[in-house]
């Protein structure tokens, strides 16, 4: 990875690039063996710069990995089942002061991606190709008015307008001409408004609503509002927010003519959320917080099989639901001298609609670590634990059992003009056990498989 940065806030010229390869190692999953297949390779570009007031960004991005599991009924072990993802993006816009009062944005943006994998089909009848094309543009204008003084009550509002094309295709290497294509073009329009207001030093709070169009999917009205109360040292506040995701055109339209069937009377997951905050500063460089939420998400989108036409296909539906009722706690630490502290932990009960703790959801996770000030003057040291408790699978009985995952990093900032960062990540070696989705499943249900292995890191950049 390289990269440079010059200019200053209002003039400024960043870019970046950063190539990856992945050699691969030997994993083992339950009822599926072991396996061999596991490469990466990717590459990433970037540009951004901002002028007085306008900015623009520009950005790449290739990855190629091969699918060591075999998803979806295909040759175990083959080095051949591949995916890939490929992202152009472009974005640009101008920020201006109307007047003492209203400040205005404007912005455009477009952007293209492609998704392909290659399948050999266990069965024998060839290699089977997905394709899923999508391309979309559009802009957003927003401006916020100060009504009263600075911050003492002010309105944002803007609209924001996206047209989407996207097109899937799926064939047999050997017969691309019973291509199944399924092209889809939509367009999305957004209006929002916001109004904040702080009537005292210490009071402050917003409230808004989004009315979103889609030309095929779901319209949905998204409120929220905001309460704080804070002085230098100790803070509260209450948040309470909807919100919507409606499915994705894989989600929805994608079939092959193979494993999916699309659904076209597919619509938008929903969520409500309520969140209660409070933080404080007790001493110089010491913060902590402490939050508790409930989250209740409705109409999730869900792989089920159906049966149509005689035969069994994978569908998309709005089948599940989840609640998220937990406690959250962190804290940090920072002096002069460079030392730095910080951790957290989270409880947390998901249930789906039945009251039955959801698949996949640990009932707590933690993280801590620290990091030093230059150590002989020369470089500081960096570690953290992440831990995260016991998850149950899609099998009754099997369960991901805890972990924890230890990593450690030893970063140079100066070394004759150059910064150098030594690292490893999962320090211990253990393997995370990661509950497994459907696709991997053969004649038996796959509950688990293995994550990531131990991992070390170098990187060198020049600093002028």
């Amino acid at each position: 990875a390289a990269g440079f940065a010059m200019g200053d806030v209002d003039h400024q010229l960043r870019g970046t690039v950063a190539a990856l390869g992945r050699l691969g190692e030997e994993l083992t999953a339950p009822t599926i063996g072991t396996v061999d297949q596991d490469q990466a390779t990717a590459l990433s570009a970037s540009l951004a710069g901002a002028y007085e007031g306008a900015f623009a960004q520009a950005r790449f991005y290739r990855r190629e990995r091969t699918l060591p599991f075999a998803p979806y009924q295909s040759t175990i072990g083959s080095p051949d089942n591949k995916a890939s993802d490929t992202l152009v993006m472009v974005e640009g816009g101008y920020t201006r002061e109307v007047s003492s009062k209203l400040t205005a944005t404007v912005r455009g943006y477009g952007n293209a991606y492609r998704y392909r994998d290659r399948l050999v089909l266990a069965d024998g009848s060839g290699t089977f190709t997905d394709i899923g094309d999508s391309r979309w543009a559009g802009g957003e204008i927003r401006g916020r008015y100060a009504v009263v003084g600075v911050d003492r009550l002010g309105v944002t509002a803007g609209a924001e307008a996206t047209f989407i094309s996207t097109e899937s295709e799926a064939f047999y290497y050997a017969t691309p001409e019973d291509v199944v294509r399924v092209p889809k073009s939509f367009d999305l329009q957004g209006l929002y408004a916001e109004v904040d207001a702080r009537p005292l030093t210490w009071l402050a709070l917003t409230a808004g609503v989004r009315a979103d169009r889609n030309s095929v999917l779901e319209d949905r009205v998204s409120p929220r509002a905001a309460l704080f109360a804070s002085t230098d040292r100790y803070g509260a506040k209450l948040l309470y927010a909807e919100g919507f995701r409606n499915p994705s055109a894989y989600e929805g339209f994608f079939e092959d003519g193979l494993d999916f069937a699309a659904n076209p009377d597919i619509g938008a997951e929903t969520i409500r959320s309520y969140e209660a905050v409070a933080w404080a500063r007790p001493r110089p460089g010491v913060t902590t917080r402490l939050s508790g939420f409930r989250w209740t998400a409705d109409r999730l989108v869900e792989q089920d099989t159906v049966s149509i036409g005689g035969m069994d296909l994978l569908q998309f539906d709005n089948r599940g639901r989840l609640q998220s009722t937990g406690v959250e706690l962190e804290a940090s630490y920072r002096d002069a001298e460079g030392w730095l502290g910080f951790g957290g932990a989270a409880l947390t009960r998901v249930e789906d609609g039945d009251g039955v703790a959801a698949i996949g959801a640990p009932t707590w996770t933690a993280v801590a670590g620290g990091s030093s000030p230059l150590v002989a003057g020369r470089f500081h040291v960096s570690t953290e634990v992440h831990a995260i408790g016991a998850r149950s699978t899609r099998v009754d009985g099997v369960t991901a059992a805890p972990f924890a995952m230890w990593n450690l990093v030893l970063y140079a900032p100066d070394l004759g003009g150059v910064d150098a960062t030594l690292g490893v990540r999962n320090l211990l070696g253990t393997r995370e056990e990661v509950p497994a989705a459907e696709d991997y499943d053969r004649d038996d249900p796959v509950p688990i498989l293995p994550g990531e292995g131990r991992e070390f890191y170098a990187r060198l950049g020049y600093r002028y």
